[in-house]
């Protein structure tokens, strides 16, 4: 039987590191030189090894983020205009005497605002700018190296809940 050789760096002496809350990122031990365990499964983390992982995951995400930025950009201020052309085309056709026109343009006009308000096209526009944001605020603390890996995943795990939790959707009434 062949027996396993260890790596350069593993530990002489048992170590845990967790996060904030208290979870196990990783544990490395004498009998077992490195155990994963929590978030760091996902990002293929260790010591010795470059955070690569995380980088990629936190452009992909930035990449996420300003994709859907930019189309509820999109939709606010298409919707916008839109509901500012026809507002002022049902005026110019109600002076003119084209009342059916005015109507449909009203109507229209309507529409727009309602679609604009019930699908929060400004919040979201601006729920994935701050979200992005933070993103590109974490990808800089990377590239300067000022703060530890640890605290960088805890950041993004942070993010990544609150992105979870603070989507904008429109409440119901009576429900």
């Amino acid at each position: 039987m062949q027996k396993h050789a260890k790596p350069a760096f593993a530990p002489t002496e048992p170590q845990v590191v967790e996060c904030q809350s208290g979870v196990p990122l990783w544990s490395r031990q004498k009998s077992s030189y490195f155990e994963r365990s929590g978030c760091l499964t996902d990002l293929g983390l260790a010591e010795g090894l470059q955070d690569t992982k995380l980088v990629e995951s936190i452009k992909a995400q930035l990449a996420f983020q300003r994709k859907w930025q930019r189309l509820s950009m999109l939709a606010y201020v298409s919707s916008t205009v839109l509901i500012l052309v026809c507002s002022t085309l049902a005026t110019l056709a109600a002076a003119k005497q084209l009342s059916d026109f005015a109507a449909y343009l009203a109507a229209s006009a309507t529409i727009l605002v309602g679609l604009e308000k019930s699908m929060l096209f400004r919040e979201k526009w601006k729920f994935h700018l701050a979200i992005a944001t933070r993103f590109s605020v974490l990808l800089a603390e990377i590239e300067t190296r000022q703060v530890p890996t640890v605290k960088l995943i805890d950041e993004y795990s942070s993010i990544l809940r609150g992105y979870a939790d603070s989507l904008p959707i429109a409440a119901r009434e009576g429900t």
